[in-house]
């Protein structure tokens, strides 16, 4: 077992305004038009980004971004909002969704230092030619008060079922929310948490540095991870039978279910996860698992069957992809 079984992914985000246009609750259509022409001169002279208007896809596709933590929804449901993505869908740039800009980075694992790194790149291409709205006192300032200061918000997604199991969580968590940080769901402010997905992050961004907020999640993660590997093997140690049953059942049902909720569907695939980080599961990777999670989310499974399709149908589909992926 290693951290990566713990934290699937992280993220740095930076909030930013242009001085020179209204914030985007007050924008035009034509300002959010123009907003966008000017990020794409500074960005995309290499041609390096898609370029994705809101207003120019359906429902599902929107919700298909959604879904893979590329946007957000308030974002997706922006008339005026745009998204501009690189080719391996590791740099995300949002416009017009509650500030001008949110530039974000997504990598793999736990390696915010390298999140960092490439949002502050894209940050300096886009300062060159835009210019921020800036205090001396106040830092990048925001459409929302807890962005201002740096405007950094890192965050990392954390699959923790032994927490749970143990009923441990809620005072894990409640200590770590103690130390300043946010813990929100599967699709970040107000979601649920399917599967025993969590997502962490700083709240403060005013009075302190980037590199201390990176540091800081860093470290707290790190624990957080160490925690939940503690929490398996003591899990196996103490009731392996309990934890056999738990993983083959999810197994036998992933393997011959021909409906599936997406709740039912995320329990399943947690304890694959589970079972694959203990060596209970042969012949089963980590990624495999990662990979059913993202085709399994009710956007992406109607995109698979080419038609929007009501709850009973996608459940139907989404059993369907699950047994294929297990054959």
């Amino acid at each position: 077992m290693n951290l990566t079984d713990v934290v699937l992914s992280c993220r740095v985000r930076l909030a930013r305004n242009v001085a020179d246009m209204p914030f985007v609750s007050r924008m035009s259509m034509e300002q959010a038009e123009t907003m966008i022409r000017r990020v794409n001169d500074a960005l995309n002279q290499n041609g390096e980004y898609r370029l994705l208007r809101m207003l120019d896809l359906g429902d599902n596709e929107r919700m298909r971004l959604v879904e893979r933590h590329l946007c957000s929804r308030e974002l997706a449901m922006e008339a005026k909002g745009a998204l501009f993505l690189n080719k391996s869908e590791t740099m995300a740039v949002m416009v017009n969704e509650e500030d001008h800009l949110r530039i974000q980075s997504i990598l793999p694992g736990l390696d915010l230092d390298e999140a960092d790194a490439q949002s502050a790149v894209v940050d300096k291409i886009l300062a060159r030619q835009l210019p921020f709205a800036f205090d001396e006192q106040w830092g990048y300032l925001s459409a929302c008060p807890t962005n201002v200061g740096t405007g950094m918000r890192a965050s990392a997604m954390l699959h923790m079922p032994a927490l749970v199991r143990s009923g441990g969580a809620e005072q894990v968590l409640g200590a770590v929310a103690k130390l300043g940080l946010a813990v929100r769901g599967f699709y970040g402010e107000g979601s649920g948490a399917p599967g025993h997905i969590y997502q962490v992050s700083n709240s403060a961004s005013l009075g302190i540095s980037e590199d201390d907020i990176v540091m800081g999640l860093t470290e707290t993660i790190g624990q957080l991870a160490e925690q939940e590997l503690r929490f398996r093997k003591a899990a196996l140690a103490h009731n392996e039978s309990a934890l056999l049953d738990a993983v083959f059942r999810s197994y036998g049902v992933c393997r011959y279910a021909h409906s599936m909720s997406f709740k039912e569907f995320m329990d399943h695939c947690s304890n694959l996860k589970l079972g694959v980080s203990l060596g209970l599961l042969e012949g089963m990777e980590q990624a495999q698992i990662d990979r059913m999670i993202a085709q399994g989310q009710s956007a992406s499974v109607c995109a698979a069957a080419g038609r929007l399709m009501d709850e009973a149908e996608e459940n139907i589909a989404r059993a369907a992809m699950v047994r294929k992926s297990l054959e």
